[in-house]
């Protein structure tokens, strides 16, 4: 076999096996849900959508939000490739499929996006005005007490 490789492949032979893979090449690309680089525009796009629904947003969220749609990226390629990729490469991307749901699912509860997680945001941020006005009334009972004749209370 090697002799019969030297004389297909020679001095001059462009195949990539003689070459090497250029820059850029999109070989390894069967599907993409892998392609994090190739996946770039997608997750901006759904980056677009998704910050608009995370409630009380902050810029520290944005990290989190990437991740979201890497995640929902690689889940879209995969199930549009899902009757194009061979079978015996499907188990590894329906393995990969559950853990980027799950990846998601979790990042969704982070970012408040779930009925559950909202409601203990919705708790939390009860609770910190709860704190805050019982910090204010004491402040103000403090400052509403008379002084005495000697400057104490």
């Amino acid at each position: 076999m090697p002799r019969e490789i030297e004389r297909k492949h020679g001095p001059g032979c462009d195949c990539t096996r003689c070459v090497g893979f250029e820059k850029g090449n999109s070989l390894p690309l069967r599907h993409g849900a892998y392609a994090v680089v190739a996946l770039g525009p997608r997750v901006e796009e759904l980056a677009d959508l998704i910050r608009e629904l995370v409630p009380a947003y902050s810029p520290s969220d944005e990290i989190t939000i990437r991740l979201l749609c890497l995640a929902l990226a690689r889940l879209e390629r995969s199930s549009d490739a899902t009757g194009k990729v061979p079978i015996e490469e499907l188990g590894r991307l329906r393995e990969n499929e559950r853990g980027w749901t799950n990846t998601a699912r979790r990042l969704l509860n982070d970012l408040g996006m779930t009925p559950t997680s909202r409601a203990g945001l919705g708790l939390a941020l009860v609770q910190a005005k709860g704190e805050a006005l019982r910090a204010h009334l004491a402040n103000k009972r403090a400052d509403d007490e008379p002084i005495d004749a000697d400057g104490g209370t």
